[in-house]
């Protein structure tokens, strides 16, 4: 049984009610309507909550730090876990207690298994070091694209060169190639969680 709404006023204590929950969180038109009309009934609801959702100054401060992202499609294809792992960098951020800056993203284009390493600094000495300690774990994959962020554009030669040395040393049986992407591939979507934080 729903209540029926008639005042100004008790419309929008239900539509605060609705649109924030106990957190603090607020949600958006779809789920605000559900919640409204799953309780309570007046004439024109979704107009109101629709209304109510874009005069809400926390969504809107919120919606326009978001960064919103055109997934295109992606030519690389993985058959295999591990086969094919994308690389991105991300940062400067505020200098954690062991004074980490940025973050390097490593993502399993087949599983879209997700590691995140921090990095002191963008030097191609720096970023090879986390992507080593990552094949340490789950081994080289055959192919790694890797995104055309400023850091790594301008080392591209150093840091071929450097994790090129680094494998033989470590004898890796690794022919894969390290090759460069347009700046969009999956790490994009992981770095929407990231930037908020």
């Amino acid at each position: 049984m729903r209540l029926v709404i008639v005042s100004d006023e008790e419309k929008k204590n239900v539509l605060q009610k609705c649109h924030e929950n106990a957190a603090g969180t607020h949600h958006g038109i779809s789920r605000t309507l559900t919640l409204v009309e799953s309780n309570y009934y007046w004439t024109s609801v979704t107009n109101d909550v629709k209304q109510w959702v874009y005069a809400c100054q926390h969504c809107q401060v919120a919606k326009s730090t978001t960064t919103t992202t055109t997934i295109k499609p992606y030519s690389i294809k993985a058959e295999d876990p591990w086969t094919a792992v994308t690389v991105a960098l991300m940062g400067p951020f505020r200098a954690t207690k062991k004074s980490h800056k940025y973050v390097i993203i490593m993502i399993d284009l087949f599983t879209k298994w997700t590691v995140i390493l921090p990095l002191h600094d963008t030097s191609a000495a720096e970023i090879a070091k986390a992507i080593i300690s990552v094949f340490f774990l789950y081994g080289p994959p055959q192919k790694m694209p890797i995104d055309q962020g400023k850091e790594l554009v301008h080392q591209r030669t150093k840091q071929n060169d450097f994790l090129i040395i680094i494998l033989h040393i470590l004898s890796f049986s690794w022919t894969g190639t390290i090759f460069y992407t347009p700046a969009f591939h999956c790490t994009s979507y992981i770095q929407c969680f990231i930037l908020p934080v």
